[in-house]
Formats: C-alpha cells, structure tokens, sequence
C-alpha cells in the first residue's frame, strides 16, 4: 500500500504515480540483492488507486497557527503586566546614591 500525504493535492498525486512506477523495480532489485528465488519473489500490483488527492492535516496546521499566535498574546499580556507592577512598585521611592547597585 502506498500512502502519500502533503499540503497539495497536485503534488501528492504526482509523488504517489512516481512512488507507484517505481515499487516494481525497486522491489525487484531488492530480491535480486537478498538472493531471493524467482518462484519465492514477491510482485507487485495495482488494485486501486485514487483519482483525486483528499487533503489532510489542515486542522492541524490551523491548531498550530491559533496555538503560536495564543502563546505570542499572553506572553506580551503577561510581559505588560509585568511592566506595570514593576513601575508602579518603583514609582514612590526615592532614588538612592547607589543607583541601584546593591551594596557590598
């Protein structure tokens, strides 16, 4: 059985005609290296194939896309929050001579 999968359905049709066209001679070459015997190979046949490509792992890929952007959201949400409390907890006190270096 030969499955292909990829984002466009053209390719995928063309990387399943070409992996097709090649199983028999492949497989062929594989006995031949393995000693197998004539009578004991292995043939291959085509019993169906499919005419049009079915498109997989779009859901996937959108998941991904949502996921990654969420991530990016709360991370700059959570970065500005931070921000604030820092300025706002720095903002009452006076500056000391150390410039914030702590002493030794």
């Amino acid at each position: 059985m030969i499955d292909v999968k990829d984002s466009r359905p053209d390719t995928a049709l063309k990387i399943r005609d070409l992996l097709v066209a090649q199983a028999p001679d492949r497989l062929e070459a594989m006995q031949v290296s393995l000693r197998v015997q004539p009578g004991n190979q292995v043939t291959t046949t085509v019993v169906t194939m499919d005419a049009r490509a079915q498109e997989v792992g779009r859901g996937r890929l959108r998941a991904a896309v949502v996921a990654g952007a969420l991530g990016l959201a709360l991370t700059l949400a959570a970065t500005a929050l931070w921000d604030a409390h820092r300025r706002r907890a720095t903002k009452g006190k006076p500056a000391d001579a150390t410039d914030g270096v702590p002493p030794s």
